[in-house]
């Protein structure tokens, strides 16, 4: 890598492919299992409102309160689950309004993506300024 060659230059090229397929391919996957949560949620949702219309008396939303402090962050809901702990100096509330781990995977894996992007583009922009070039040397 101490000297400047096309074979190097178009190594470096090649070199930034693997990791572009992966980071794409692993931003996929994340993308498809947050998809796949997520509809799990929207079934109990649906499952917790077809019980409260057949059986309105016999009917307590477990999962629409929790739905509500996690993805909504209802204050409400989220003062009465304080009331019921009772806790001094309890750290719930920031615990339910800190940000989702899955937006910061997701957030990694892009940024993962547009590095490989901006690395290969730079290099096949020197390797092309190489091509048209070929007599520069560095001094």
């Amino acid at each position: 890598m101490g000297t400047f060659s096309l074979v190097t230059l178009a190594a470096l090229v090649l070199a930034t492919i693997p990791p572009l397929f992966i980071a794409f391919h692993f931003i996929r996957v994340d993308a498809r299992g947050r998809a796949f949560v997520d509809t799990a949620n929207t079934r109990l949702l649906l499952l917790e409102a077809e019980w409260k219309t057949r059986f309105p008396d016999d009917h307590f939303a477990t999962y629409e309160q929790q739905f509500a402090v996690l993805s909504r962050r209802d204050d409400k809901i989220i003062e009465r689950y304080l009331d019921v702990r009772n806790l001094k100096n309890d750290s719930y509330r920031k615990l339910v309004r800190s940000k989702s781990a899955h937006a910061s995977e997701a957030a990694i894996l892009q940024l993962f993506w547009w590095l490989w992007i901006i690395l290969l583009s730079g290099t096949v922009v020197h390797l092309l300024w190489h091509l048209a070039h070929p007599l520069w040397r560095p001094t």
